[in-house]
C-alpha cells in the first residue's frame, strides 16, 4: 500500500473524529465511532501499529494528535498503572502472613494496601472481601506473590465459617452457589490461569474471622496443580 492509500485512511479517521467530537445527534455520533475505529484498525494493519500512530500523529493537527499519542497501547498501559498505585497508596494496609505449600511453596509476611467490603444488612447473600493488593509482585519462594482475595460467603460477622460444608449444602440446594474464583491468589502482574483458586474439592477451606481480622486453611487449585495456603491478616490500626 502506497503512502498515498495510507494518507486516505488517515483522512477518513480524521473526518470520523471530528464527527464524533461535535455531531450533536447520538446515531450519527455512533456511526462515526464505529467507522473511526475501523478506520484505525485499517490503517494499523496497512502499515503496522507503529507507523501508524505515528502517520496520525503527523497528519492531525496538534489536538487530535495528542490524542492518538494518547492512546497508544503503551501510555494507556502507563495510566492505568499509575491509577491503580495511586489506589494503592490511598488505602489502608494490614499484615499479611502466609505460607504456600504443594505446588506453590513460600512465604509472606508483608503489610499489603488493603481493600475491606462489608456486607450490607440488607444482603439476602451477605459477603465479607478481604482483597490485599501488592504494588509489585514479591517474591515468594517457588514464585511470586501479588494479590490475594478471600471473600467469606453467607457472612454473619466474626466466627468460623467452614467453606466445605458451605459447598456441601450447595451442592444439596440448600443455598445458592458462591463464587469460588472470589476466593484466589494471583501471583503475578497479570492473571493467568496459573493463578490459584479454592478449589471446592479439596476438603480444605476454614477461614475465622476476628473483629480485625481473620485466618484462613484454604485447599487451591491451577492449571499448575495444586497448593494450600494458610495464614492470617491483620487489619487493626497501626500504633
Amino acid at each position: 500500500m502506497g503512502w498515498r492509500e495510507i494518507g486516505k485512511l488517515a483522512k477518513n479517521w480524521l473526518e470520523n473524529e471530528k464527527t464524533e467530537l461535535l455531531t450533536t445527534d447520538h446515531a450519527r455520533r455512533e456511526m462515526a465511532t464505529t467507522s473511526r475505529m475501523n478506520a484505525e484498525r485499517d490503517l494499523k494493519d496497512a502499515v503496522g501499529s507503529e507507523i501508524g500512530y505515528q502517520v496520525l500523529e503527523r497528519t492531525l493537527r496538534p489536538d487530535l494528535a495528542a490524542r492518538v499519542t494518547a492512546a497508544r497501547p503503551e501510555n494507556v498501559r502507563a495510566r492505568h498503572e499509575q491509577e491503580r498505585l495511586d489506589r494503592l497508596a490511598a488505602q489502608p494496609t494490614a499484615l499479611l502472613q502466609l505460607t504456600m505449600s504443594g505446588e506453590l511453596q513460600g512465604s509472606v509476611t508483608t503489610r499489603l494496601p488493603l481493600a475491606l467490603t462489608q456486607p450490607d444488612e440488607d444482603d439476602d447473600d451477605p459477603m465479607l472481601t478481604v482483597d490485599l493488593e501488592a504494588p509489585a509482585p514479591i517474591p515468594a519462594g517457588s514464585d511470586t506473590f501479588a494479590q490475594l482475595t478471600i471473600t467469606v460467603p453467607y457472612y454473619r460477622g466474626p466466627g468460623r465459617y467452614d467453606l466445605t460444608r458451605l459447598w456441601q449444602r450447595v451442592e444439596a440446594g440448600e443455598i445458592a452457589e458462591f463464587d469460588v474464583m472470589a476466593i484466589a491468589m494471583r501471583v503475578r502482574d497479570e492473571s493467568t490461569d496459573l493463578d490459584p483458586m479454592w478449589d471446592s474439592s479439596s476438603g480444605i477451606g476454614l477461614i475465622e474471622v476476628g473483629e480485625s481480622g481473620l485466618t484462613f486453611d484454604l485447599g487451591m487449585g491451577s492449571a499448575a496443580g495444586w497448593s494450600r495456603l494458610t495464614g492470617s491478616i491483620d487489619w487493626s490500626p497501626q500504633d
